[in-house]
């Protein structure tokens, strides 16, 4: 999980709120997006820390970008541990090894909380309704989208998008 308890996790959530406003600036700067896409790439990359006595570290780098990577596409559509692990040409057991190993989490566990991740940009970036917000992310219903959001967040979709959307410092 990426926070903002750990320098490293401040640096990448400050890289993925540039590019939220870039991809949000008028007129949009498709080279300057396309750069700091890439840098946060790196940075990612930087961090990953090789594995003591791993024998296959490249492929196996190569596997959790794929598999994350395709969580990142299909996360709106039904997502099972089978399709992750398919993903990354690897069984369930190595798919949640590798995810445990180079993400620090579950593969269900990584695939919710990108959808509150793209259920929070949603909010804060449209106007759709909660319903429509849940089913755009992947989530069964709203009321179960509003339930893990406000497990992860602390607060509900409603109050999220009202408290964010509102200035504090004006």
């Amino acid at each position: 999980m990426i926070t903002s308890q750990s320098t490293w996790g401040k640096e990448i959530l400050h890289s993925l709120h540039r590019i939220y406003e870039e991809m949000n600036s008028n007129p949009c700067k498709p080279l300057r997006l396309l750069s700091l896409a890439a840098s946060l790439c790196a940075d990612v990359g930087d961090h990953i820390q090789r594995v003591p006595g791993q024998i296959n570290n490249d492929q196996s780098r190569i596997a959790v970008w794929k598999m994350t990577g395709f969580i990142h596409h299909n996360f709106d559509l039904r997502v099972t541990l089978d399709d992750i692990a398919t993903a990354g040409s690897v069984c369930r057991s190595i798919c949640c090894e590798l995810f445990s190993t180079f993400i620090g989490q579950t593969p269900n566990t990584y695939l919710v909380q990108y959808r509150i991740q793209k259920g929070s940009e949603m909010l804060l970036g449209t106007n759709r309704s909660i319903s429509e917000i849940a089913m755009n992310c992947g989530f069964q219903s709203a009321s179960y989208f509003s339930s893990v959001f406000r497990n992860k967040t602390g607060l509900t979709p409603q109050n999220y998008r009202k408290k964010v959307r509102t200035p504090s410092h004006s």
